[in-house]
């Protein structure tokens, strides 16, 4: 018998493979609820992050007042505004629990819990639509999410503390904006207004009613978190263009599924609480192979070679891109790898790296940004770990 609290139903689409993929479980009773630090990751009996209702600390009183009014256009990969630039504008950016890292499995701590449970990743959405806007690539859900809080978090309580005002806009459909500002304190609309001219490539699914769009959930002990939107990053050469390395090792293209926690409602809410975010990274080598599951992506990338321009595409699963793997991942806790690197994010890495032929990853590297250049090295440097904890799934 399986009993664990959050399991809501055991008659889901499925569920029944549970034994298959865990084998003889037995009996899992609820775990005593522990409060980590921000740095920490617990054992794999014990929950990895805070319960529920447990913020990060708030960073918006380290705004200087002079980030006054920097918006998600302030920062891109170029020596001006590059990484190395970043914290002078994003002051979260300078963390102790930055991403990305280096990993190395015959250093990371190695355990057989949790293990990773999926669903809905095989339902065919109803309608995607592929846009590039010049930065790196985004691949979204707007299907409906359900919730059992009902609690008023995010951007609106942000506005309402007192002295100097934290605007942290991470929402549906896009990628993180930070907004320091004393007065003059602009409406969340004029904010997402302005990101739709942001620089990305994204691709856009919704899954009809009744569907939920896909979830995942670690086995024991875990929330369940929603798919948000899926971007890449990658380089010129096939020598760099990865975010993370792995036992030294960095691959020409990283792909970053984003998901929120499901009782935090969306990416805005998420941001602001430990562990509201997750995002499973992928990685991919160059080879011979022509990778004809990532193909239905990639054909389409000529109709968006040039910013602001978009293109519907024929729906498929997101299984097609992401391996629905139970265990052989690392985790840790780290941020976000764009401004305003928020430092609440639980990351899974999938040590098994896919493929793609050199003319799928050209096809990357021909999408322009608004200078007319080709898109590439949209990665950033690797950040010191400051004693945090890996675990490495076998």
């Amino acid at each position: 018998m399986l009993t664990i609290e959050g399991f809501k139903s055991l008659t889901k689409p499925g569920m029944l493979i549970i034994e298959k993929i865990l084998g003889n479980v037995g009996k899992i009773t609820d775990l005593e609820e522990h409060e980590p630090d921000s740095n920490e990751i617990q054992t794999h009996g014990e929950r990895y992050y805070p319960k529920n209702g447990s913020k990060v600390k708030p960073h918006y009183n380290e705004i200087p007042s002079e980030t006054t009014k920097k918006s998600f256009k302030d920062f891109d990969y170029t020596e001006n505004k590059g990484p190395d630039t970043w914290p002078n504008r994003f002051p979260w950016c300078s963390g102790p629990s930055q991403s990305p890292v280096a990993l190395d499995t015959s250093t990371a701590t190695s355990t057989h819990r949790p293990r990773i449970l999926w669903w809905g990743y095989s339902l065919k959405p109803r309608r995607m639509t592929l846009s590039n806007n010049g930065h790196t690539g985004v691949t979204t859900s707007s299907s409906r999410t359900n919730s059992q809080s009902s609690r008023k978090t995010g951007v609106s309580n942000l506005l309402r503390t007192k002295g100097q005002s934290f605007c942290l806009v991470l929402a549906r459909n896009t990628l993180p904006t930070i907004l320091g500002f004393n007065t003059g304190v602009p409406s969340v609309s004029a904010v997402m207004r302005e990101r739709e001219h942001s620089r990305l490539l994204v691709l856009r699914a919704e899954w009809p009613p009744p569907m939920e769009a896909p979830y995942h959930w670690y086995l024991p002990g875990d929330e369940e978190y929603v798919f948000d939107q899926m971007h890449f990053h990658w380089g010129a050469e096939d020598l760099v263009g990865s975010e993370h390395t792995l036992n030294n090792e960095r691959f020409p293209l990283e792909m970053h599924v984003v998901h929120h926690r499901r009782d935090l409602n969306n990416l805005e809410n998420a941001a602001l609480y430990l562990g509201g975010i997750r995002v499973v990274a992928f990685f991919f080598r160059v080879s011979d192979h022509h990778n004809l599951y990532l193909e239905k992506l990639v054909s389409a990338l000529s109709a968006v070679s040039r910013p602001d321009s978009s293109t519907n595409i024929e729906p498929f699963p997101l299984t097609r891109l992401i391996h629905r793997f139970p265990r052989f991942f690392l985790a840790y806790n780290g941020s976000l790898t764009t401004p305003p690197c928020a430092e609440t994010v639980s990351w899974v890495i999938h040590q098994e790296p896919a493929v793609l032929s050199k003319r799928q990853m050209q096809e990357f590297r021909n999408l322009l940004n608004h200078e007319g250049r080709q898109i590439g090295n949209n990665y950033r440097p690797l950040q010191p770990l400051n004693g945090r904890t890996v675990l490495h799934i076998r």
